[in-house]
């Protein structure tokens, strides 16, 4: 099967989505960090960094914008990949709370009480990796259907996707704590 500029153009949108999440997490984390008065939950709720820094909305919009239009090889694919987009968008249309800005500020691109954004951030946030942890487990190829080549452009793109959530998982995870529920955490 030979390689179309289509197929080339597709393969690649696929892998910079893959390389998105690989660096959302590290770049969220390092822009919030330099910032000029970093706050105290940069570095363990990337959701924190929404305030400080522009990372979390210009990365996580065009990888949700991908995910939404990916065509998948069956129904299931188009689904949870469109799924995981939407909850994606919802990650950054609402922002989680934190403890340096006021409970009563409006938030978000719909202006919502801080509160109300925070419990659709967390629906959001939990469906999202849900639906990233369940991508992993689709067939990205139909066996005997794709060339090698193109079965180890889909395996790049998945380890890029796992190298990202695992990356993520592992900064949120650091001091076992779930932020966006509004829950505290402490040092043992």
């Amino acid at each position: 099967m030979e390689r179309t500029k289509e197929k080339v153009q597709y393969l690649r949108v696929r892998n910079l989505c893959g390389l998105l999440g690989v660096i959302l997490p590290w770049l969220a984390l390092f822009s919030a960090g330099i910032a000029e008065h970093p706050s105290p939950e940069w570095w363990w709720s990337i959701s924190a960094t929404y305030y400080q820094s522009p990372a979390l909305v210009g990365v996580l919009i065009p990888a949700s914008i991908v995910l939404i239009t990916y065509v998948g090889y069956d129904k299931l694919d188009n689904w949870v990949t469109s799924l995981s987009g939407i909850f994606g968008l919802g990650v950054v249309l609402f922002p989680c709370k934190v403890s340096w800005l006021d409970e009563s500020l409006r938030v978000g691109f719909f202006q919502v009480p801080m509160d109300i954004s925070n419990i659709i951030h967390t629906i959001c946030a939990a469906v999202f990796f849900h639906f990233a942890c369940l991508q992993q487990h689709l067939p990205f190829h139909k066996i005997g259907r794709r060339t090698h080549s193109a079965q180890a452009d889909a395996q790049q793109s998945v380890s890029y996707m796992r190298l990202g959530n695992g990356g993520a998982r592992a900064i949120v995870c650091h001091k076992r704590v779930f932020t966006h529920a509004g829950l505290r955490y402490y040092d043992s």
